[in-house]
């Protein structure tokens, strides 16, 4: 039973971050959008699976994810010239997320999807408040005295 409820729950965090991705393509042409609900749900689950694998096929199996990752962003790079690897970073953290998940950590675990999720929503509010800020706001930031 427990196997099934990480399972659940691998799946669950990439079906969470996949609505967010697939929203945001939502208007793209049928076959043109790169990934979604169903990439990053198997991208969980994916990741579930693997942690349940020897330590070895899971490393293996991490590695041609993110390769598989990797080869998506350089062809979406070549077709758009766009040069966001938000997608790709996203796809290696749902993996993660799913072999958080498939280890028993739960609870840990849907909350960075969660996390991972609002910053995702987050796009145009942190744009627009980059573009906001003086020299003077970032340098604040940078030089906080932390003691």
């Amino acid at each position: 039973m427990e196997l099934l409820r990480s399972l659940a729950a691998a799946l669950a965090v990439g079906v969470l971050i996949g609505i967010e991705r697939g929203w945001r393509q939502r208007e793209a042409a049928d076959g043109s959008r790169v990934s979604g609900l169903r990439t990053f749900g198997l991208l969980g689950l994916a990741g579930g699976l693997a942690s349940h694998m020897p330590e070895s096929l899971a490393a293996v199996i991490g590695l041609a994810v993110t390769a598989s990752l990797v080869l998506g962003y350089r062809s979406e790079q070549a077709r758009t010239a766009s040069l966001s690897i938000t997608n790709t970073l996203v796809g290696i953290i749902t993996f993660a997320l799913g072999y958080m998940a498939g280890q028993g950590l739960v609870s840990e675990t849907l909350a960075v999807a969660a996390v991972t999720t609002l910053i995702l929503t987050l796009r145009q509010q942190s744009h627009a408040m980059l573009k906001g800020m003086s020299h003077k706001e970032v340098e604040s930031i940078a030089t906080v005295d932390y003691r």
